[in-house]
């Protein structure tokens, strides 16, 4: 089965936002948004292009260890895709 297409802010650029969604074969769909609506046009996109879809929020933590550090992303669930949500957001 496909996994859920994730929304996040890029955290090597930010400002910018991804949709990424793999398919059972371990191919892989990206799309990134630019600009002062970004996040918006994310969830827009995931939601027309995918139905269901989770924002997360990918962090970054340090891991310092017997003097090396190891850096290791992490992804937190923010929410999960919900339509009438969509469409009560101010503009």
């Amino acid at each position: 089965m496909p996994e859920i297409a994730k929304v996040f802010e890029d955290h090597q650029h930010l400002g910018e936002w991804r949709v990424e969604w793999f398919d059972d074969d371990g191919g892989c769909e990206v799309e990134i948004f630019i600009g002062p609506n970004a996040r918006d046009q994310a969830i827009r996109y995931a939601d027309h292009q995918y139905g269901k879809f989770e924002e997360v929020s990918i962090i970054r933590e340090l891991t310092i260890a017997q003097g090396s550090a190891h850096i290791k992303s992490v992804n937190r669930k923010i929410s999960e895709s919900n339509p009438s949500r969509l469409s009560a957001r101010p503009r």
